[in-house]
């Protein structure tokens, strides 16, 4: 399983970091060819998991509603990137456990985001400016000292 996996890695990193993955994967594989002459690998069928993909298309069908909104507050100069916004997702209650154990923030590249659950099945997202000040290592607006970054700076 984690040859697989390491095979695919190196394959899919192949273009860009050319003789780094050729020479990991010479280590791996002794022949007379290199990565870049290989397919890529076939993935196991009993790897496919429905459930997980599905999940991943619902939370990607979200952040796609929410950077239309946060490219709106961009183009109307509001905020300058999405680092600037807070977001407030206002959703039923299916999508409100999706996001539960979900970094919101983190996932949708905001300083803040926070979910609120709705009856309305449509989901509703309200996109302001961050208050407070700026992080000068990862560049969020937090209105308190940013425990991530503050024993780094």
């Amino acid at each position: 399983m984690l040859n697989i996996l390491l095979e695919s890695l190196l394959k899919w990193f192949a273009p860009i970091l050319v003789f780094t993955t050729d020479e990991v994967y010479s280590l791996i594989n002794k022949g007379d060819k290199n990565i870049h002459e290989h397919s890529f690998v076939k993935v196991p069928k009993d790897w496919e998991n429905k459930e997980l993909n599905e999940k991943w298309d619902q939370l990607f069908k979200i952040k796609q509603e929410a950077n239309i909104a946060i490219e709106e507050k961009r183009s109307s100069k509001e905020i300058g990137s999405s680092l600037e916004a807070s977001v407030k997702l206002k959703v039923d209650q299916n999508k409100y456990n999706l996001l539960k154990n979900l970094d919101l923030a983190e996932y949708l590249i905001t300083s803040k985001a926070e979910k609120e659950l709705s009856k309305n099945e449509k989901i509703k997202i309200d996109v302001s400016k961050a208050k407070g000040n700026k992080c000068p290592r990862c560049w969020k607006i937090l209105e308190s000292k940013c425990i991530r970054c503050s024993d780094l700076i």
